[in-house]
């Protein structure tokens, strides 16, 4: 029985940890190829498929994957999906059941436990992220600030801190009599 490209993510990057037996360890790699070539999985797994690309060193296929989503939205989950793995920045698992991503934030725990010894590959993660900036998803790359660059985020900090005192002093400016 053919498993989703979500469930095929999730076992290949158990598989990779050792954590199943060795005959199904290679039918899950088989099935995680298969779904990784393909451009035509489940609008919502693309990013999980990515992210095997990604810890594959494939980014090739990452770009492929980016390109073949159907919405901005998705192509901005596929990149940062697989900029966060290739900065190997911190990710939290998500533990509410409800959370969009927590399949996401699950293979990225996977992703970081199986690629422990290997570098990063911070050019093309530092390439994805200048390209997230350009778009609506901006927001996305404060999670990459840390291991991409990590003097922004001091900086980040001290304009954030500057529009609240600007925002406060105009706030009570307008409240005087």
């Amino acid at each position: 029985m053919p498993w989703s490209a979500r469930s095929t993510a999730v076992l290949g990057l158990l598989a990779r940890l050792g954590c199943l037996p060795a005959e199904a360890a290679y039918a899950v790699e088989s099935s995680a190829g298969r779904s990784r070539r393909s451009l035509q999985p489940e609008r919502e797994s693309r990013a999980e498929l990515a992210l095997l690309a990604a810890v594959d060193g494939d980014t090739s296929a990452v770009w492929r994957h980016a390109e073949a989503a159907g919405t901005p939205a998705d192509r901005s989950t596929v990149l940062r999906t697989a900029a966060t793995h290739l900065a190997r920045a911190q990710v939290a698992v998500a533990t509410d059941s409800r959370a969009d991503d927590r399949t996401i934030r699950t293979c990225l725990a996977l992703a970081r436990a199986s690629c422990s010894g290997n570098p990063s590959d911070e050019e093309t993660a530092r390439h994805i992220m200048l390209r997230l900036l350009r778009t609506d998803a901006w927001t996305h790359t404060i999670l990459l600030l840390p291991p991409l660059a990590p003097g922004a985020l001091g900086r980040l900090g001290t304009i954030v801190g500057d529009m609240s005192r600007h925002t406060e002093g105009a706030a009570g400016r307008d409240a005087s009599p």
